[in-house]
């Protein structure tokens, strides 16, 4: 063997090891500047299990939930989850616009959003969205103890890495020092812009003592093209991580919180958040005065708010624009804040009126976060908590004061968020649940029930004729289409009916309905489709003196 191939050898080698030895600490000094530790896990290291789960007839239905496993941070993880039926209301949209103004559809898998617990732990709250075309997970875990994040690591890393996660704790985010953020109060000129009202008044403390039906604040999540390129330029990266944030937020830090609403202590809870539309600028808008307009610079939070705020909005309880514009003072987010007076405009529920000094037809249901510092995407944990305290103001908190010794702590509507060594980041302190509360009681007239979003639960609900699940959102059923709805010239479901073949009623005798020793595990008989019906005939009893479980 030639010396100069041994030499080319070498140097192929030492080049392997040195890529080898890369690869895996991607961009390892910007991560290791937010993170005390994290680990990166390969797509392939989670283990997906469908669980069966008997329904009640007369669907004769089996519902599906996922089982997912992993390994990190020296630990096993099992996560039992089920389809989120409460995220997206029952009229959800999500849609791009481009710098002409044209409008297109985007279709989004709502079935691909979970909730759940760790299993052996039904204490704590899992929000996990399962990506259906590449399999990357992002995932909150929250336990007693510790909280846990899975996020894809292209978002911190770029395409490179597209097919790991990084995984790391709440307790291994450095602290950076403090992030500041702040509320705007609607000019008190204005006045009332005179159209069909949306607002039909139904006070709270009129129409509820405990709780509501009507308990729901719908958002409009708008993303300005700059945002967008930072997210790769990309709409299901944008739409899973405003989601996941709003997810987690609601169940976190919304719903189960206690709002005083009068003198006498009396409460509400599980009032919170739902998405109404989500709208993403995929290019700048021409108009130099809008919101996404391409102006270089950095520009002032208050001036970018006004600017918002001149959109028509009104069909929403709130408007809320993620933008990856530097403000010039800092700050991560700024909203408009509610006050108790049925009279008075901001935050949940205003409605249009005309500034009395630009006479423009404003409203004051806004606000907007920075998603991004610099050149990196803020962490899960401070994204959330940044827009978790702007809808805090929208929903009527102030900061809390320094000199009230109940709301000291550091919790989620501190002027300033530093680190968590409190454990109260994510909690509405005891001064903010009482302003609030006096804001629900009198002005959450917008607030509805919370819709829920069945097609794709793998059951048949009201108003449904089939729900394969995943295979019916994807529009992939033979059977069942992605509205839920029999196909043309199907009679029956595959998936929810177990008399069912190839989307008829099975022939008689062809098809084993009922296993002897499964999901019901009593002493039946196996039992065969009777090709008259859909539905599985009753199990007929073993003989007696047979032996069964």
């Amino acid at each position: 063997m030639s010396p100069s191939f041994l030499s080319c050898f070498r140097s192929f080698y030492y080049l392997l090891l040195i890529l080898l030895f890369l690869s895996p600490s991607i961009s390892a000094q910007e991560l290791s500047d937010k993170l005390l530790h994290y680990e990166l896990i390969h797509k392939n290291d989670f283990r997906h299990n469908a669980i069966p789960e008997k329904q009640e007839a007369p669907t004769d239905a089996v519902k599906l939930v996922q089982q997912v496993h992993f390994y990190a941070l020296n630990r096993s993880f099992s996560l039992h989850l089920s389809p989120h039926q409460n995220l997206f209301s029952s009229s959800f949209k999500a849609v791009t616009m481009d710098t002409n103004g044209n409008h297109k559809t985007v279709p989004v898998s709502t079935r691909n959003f979970h909730i759940g617990h760790l299993i052996g732990d039904e204490s704590s709250i899992v929000t996990v969205h399962i990506n259906g075309e590449n399999g990357l997970i992002t995932a909150h875990i929250s336990t007693d103890k510790e909280t846990f994040y899975i996020e894809p690591a292209l978002l911190h890393t770029g395409e490179s890495h597209d097919s790991h996660m990084i995984v790391y704790r709440l307790s291994d985010v450095r602290s950076n020092g403090s992030i500041s953020i702040d509320y705007e109060t609607a000019p008190l000129q204005s006045r009332i812009y005179k159209e069909s009202g949306r607002h039909k008044s139904h006070p709270l403390k009129k129409r509820q003592s405990r709780g509501s039906d009507r308990n729901t604040c719908t958002l409009a999540l708008v993303v300005d093209y700059r945002f967008y390129t930072f997210l790769l330029s990309s709409e299901n990266n944008v739409i899973t991580t405003l989601v996941s944030r709003l997810f987690h937020i609601d169940e976190n830090s919304f719903r189960p919180t206690h709002w005083i609403i009068d003198a006498n202590g009396n409460s509400i809870t599980n009032q919170g958040l739902q998405i109404g539309t989500i709208l993403i600028h995929t290019g700048p808008t021409s108009d130099p005065s809008h919101y996404n307009s391409e102006e270089s610079g950095q520009v002032e939070a208050q001036d970018l708010l006004r600017r918002f705020s001149r959109g028509d909005w009104s069909s929403y309880c709130l408007a809320h624009l993620f933008t990856h514009r530097q403000f010039s003072s800092g700050k991560l987010g700024l909203a408009y804040i509610a006050s108790p007076g049925v009279g008075e405009t901001g935050g949940i529920c205003s409605q249009r009126v005309i500034d009395s000094f630009t006479n423009d037809i404003v409203i004051y249901n806004t606000g907007v976060s920075v998603a991004s510092t610099g050149k990196r995407l803020l962490l899960p944990h401070e994204s959330e908590l940044v827009i978790a305290h702007e809808i805090g103001h929208s929903w009527g908190s102030p900061h809390d004061p320094g000199t009230d010794t109940n709301c000291r702590l550091k919790y989620l509507m501190n002027e300033f968020i530093q680190d968590n060594s409190e454990g109260t980041h994510q909690k509405f302190s005891p001064c903010s649940r009482i302003s609030i509360g006096r804001v629900l009681a009198n002005k959450a007239t917008c607030f509805q029930g919370r819709s829920t979003s069945n097609c794709g639960n793998y059951m048949i609900d009201d108003g449904e004729e089939c729900d394969g699940g995943r295979l019916t959102v994807d529009d992939q059923d033979s059977c069942c289409a992605s509205n839920c709805k029999l196909r043309k010239g199907s009679n029956c479901s595959d998936v929810n009916h177990s008399c069912c073949k190839d989307c008829k009623v099975a022939p008689a005798n062809s098809k084993i309905c009922h296993y002897v020793g499964t999901i019901s595990n009593d002493c039946t008989r196996q039992t065969y489709c009777n090709g008259s019906s859909y539905v599985c005939p009753p199990a007929l009893q073993v003989t007696e003196g047979t032996d069964c479980l």
